[in-house]
């Protein structure tokens, strides 16, 4: 039988016919998943993530995680790879899920926002015990840092609620069992082996990603201090200080690759911050050489402060005391010659050779500064009641001056030597940096910096009543005032027990020496004196020079007479009689440090000799005077007058 005639279309209509009843084919199939373009956005998202989220996908998210993340450990039973997954890369609060927490609370197996903590968390305390008996089905967290839960037992609300509604849902008590025993058993689990491990893998990636990063940053760095390198900014790059500054600046800390394009557009910015690192090298170069001059100079110094001790040995001290006037290093090195020498161009050193020409010029100078300091002081006494005349008149006991940072009456010549006239304070630890014109830096056990300054005027004043008392106390221990010198007065070697001596004195001795006059050490009193003595039998005996002190600072000003007021004590009578110790006066140094940066204030021996041999490792037996402690050059001697307490 012959087949059937088909009916002739067009072409149009053939196509048509063929996209409606032909069979599904390869072709057929593209058309229909071209298609999905006009598909809605939403549409497409949704069957996306019912495809993904479906049970046929687990092993799709379990291949993905070994595959890129073979280390992370598996979830719980209970736990869905979705979820895990969520858990662990999402940054998303489990309460508000805003992308605000990076932070993972390991023992609850969440993600949560401070702000959300206080209505998320429940603190165990609170509950009663029928709920509190619940707490074993759901993670607890012991060391939560949310401020409202610092270091208390908590557990995560919505999760507690869910728990706690199906099991007390439940009728039956052996359903309650079983549902209890389930869930226990899971929370152990998720305590003792996934937080553990999963907390375990956090701190390995952290520790991976921070290795990572460094290794980034240092071959930034690495091509950034080439590509400087380049630009000839080679002695910046060799100087620890410009590096230090550079690792530091924001293009180098970068946590990315430095390509081309990036280099090029802040090429001229990194040359900006180069030539200004340029700028404080050379600057820091240049005072690190003054200052290397300065201390060459400080040496030529102390070679003359050597030669006038010894001269002072030779003549006796008290002819010696008023020759006794050199410069202090800040002084000495603002001295003409000497300027002339440190102010050389270049960084080269200066050869001893060279310092020879100033020494013509030494005493010329040091004569004119001299003249300069005494004229300042001479323009102190202009206004007063007794002008000072010369150097004669100043010498004289009677024109006492006061120091107005520390009040400590001060006479000549050791006005020109006390610390607060020739260094001054106001530096800390944290902000101290070597000035320009300073020599060196001199610091004390608080860790207070003192830092040298040219003799100053404007830190001392005339005080009327000070010379008013200055010449009692002359005229107490039988001198004239109008001839007496502070020298004439330590001759006498006298010491002044102060009959009616008000109790601000005897407190005022329990402290520790001024620098200038040594107070009694009363630590060891007991030990000293006799048992047979008793502490209201002691004697305060001062020196002419804390006499003065002791009067001024209580502001005695009416007239004193021996015999009613005061007694005086010869040193003779007194070395048989049972005293209490002396403290070493506060007045040695360390020589290998005068003069330099580490110089240190004055102190008692026992700590210099500490000092030397914890520092310069030279034994306390093997140490000498001179070679390796000396007294306070910038300091006479004879103004450490001390104080004793005598026994009846």
């Amino acid at each position: 039988m012959p087949p059937h005639k088909r009916a002739k279309v067009s072409a149009s209509d053939d196509k048509e016919n063929v996209a409606i009843s032909a069979p599904l084919g390869k072709k057929n199939k593209q058309k229909n998943i071209s298609g999905l373009i006009d598909m809605p956005l939403d549409i497409c998202f949704e069957l996306f993530r019912q495809t993904l989220m479906s049970r046929a996908s687990l092993t799709v998210w379990q291949q993905a995680r070994k595959r890129f993340y073979p280390d992370l450990p598996d979830p719980q039973d209970t736990l869905s790879e979705p979820a895990w997954i969520s858990l662990i890369f999402e940054n998303r609060c489990h309460a508000c899920a805003k992308a605000i927490r990076r932070v993972i609370d390991w023992d609850l197996g969440i993600r949560l926002c401070p702000k959300c903590a206080p209505t998320s968390l429940i603190d165990v305390n609170t509950l009663n015990d029928e709920d509190r008996r619940l707490i074993g089905l759901v993670p607890i967290s012991y060391a939560v840092t949310y401020k409202k839960f610092v270091n208390m037992a908590v557990v995560f609300r919505p999760q507690y609620e869910k728990i706690a509604a199906r099991y007390k849902a439940l009728e039956t008590s052996p359903e309650k069992e079983l549902f209890f025993a389930l869930y226990e058993t899971r929370t152990r689990e998720w305590e003792s082996t996934v937080a553990k491990e999963g907390r375990k893998w956090a701190a390995q990636q952290a520790e991976n990603h921070d290795a990572e990063t460094h290794a980034i940053k240092e071959q930034r760095k690495v091509e950034i201090w080439g590509l400087l390198g380049d630009e000839g900014y080679d002695d910046e790059l060799d100087d620890d200080d410009c590096t230090d500054a550079l690792e530091t600046h924001w293009f180098v800390k970068q946590r990315r690759e430095l390509t081309a394009k990036t280099w090029l557009n802040n090429r001229d910015m990194m040359l900006d911050f180069m030539d200004g690192l340029r700028v404080k090298r050379l600057k820091r170069e240049r005072n690190a050489t003054v200052q290397h001059r300065r201390t060459q100079s400080c040496i030529i110094l102390q070679f003359m402060r050597q030669l006038l001790d010894h001269f002072i040995h030779e003549s006796g001290p008290r002819e010696g005391l008023f020759r006794r006037i050199i410069p202090n290093p800040s002084d000495w090195t603002s001295l003409p010659c000497m300027k002339a020498v440190i102010e050389i161009p270049g960084n080269d050193d200066i050869a001893w050779e060279d310092w020879d020409a100033t020494f013509a010029r030494i005493p010329v100078e040091i004569e004119k500064w001299t003249t300069d300091i005494h004229s300042d002081i001479f323009e102190l006494y202009a206004t007063a009641e007794t002008p000072c005349k010369g150097v004669r008149d100043l010498a004289l006991a009677s024109y006492p001056c006061v120091c107005r940072v520390c009040s400590m009456p001060l006479f000549y010549p050791e006005v020109f030597f006390h610390l607060c006239v020739t260094a001054s304070q106001g530096l800390t630890y944290e902000d101290w940096e070597v000035p320009e014109e300073d020599i060196v830096q001199m610091t004390s056990w608080i860790h207070t910096y003192y830092r040298r300054r040219n003799w100053d005027a404007r830190v001392i004043r005339v005080d009327p009543d000070l010379n008013e008392i200055v010449h009692q106390v002359v005229r107490l221990l039988g001198l004239d005032p109008e001839t007496a010198t502070p020298g004439d007065l330590d001759d006498l070697d006298v010491y002044i027990h102060y009959i009616d001596c008000p109790y601000t004195i005897h407190h005022e001795l329990r402290g520790h020496a001024s620098r200038n006059a040594v107070a009694v050490h009363l630590a060891n009193l007991k030990q000293t004196i006799p048992k047979t003595h008793s502490l209201k039998e002691k004697k305060y005996l001062f020196g002419w020079r804390k006499f003065v002190l002791v009067l001024y600072q209580n502001k005695v000003t009416e007239t004193l007479e021996v015999g009613k007021h005061i007694e005086l004590v010869d040193a003779d009578s007194i070395a048989e009689r049972p005293i209490a110790k002396i403290m070493d006066p506060e007045g040695w140094m360390c020589t290998a440090c005068l003069y330099t940066k580490d110089e240190r204030l004055p102190s008692n021996l026992e700590d210099v000799q500490h000092h030397i041999a914890a520092t310069h490792g030279k034994a306390v037996d093997a140490q000498k005077e001179g070679d390796d402690y000396c007294e306070n050059p910038c300091q006479p001697s004879e103004v450490s007058v001390t104080s004793l307490i005598l026994c009846a």
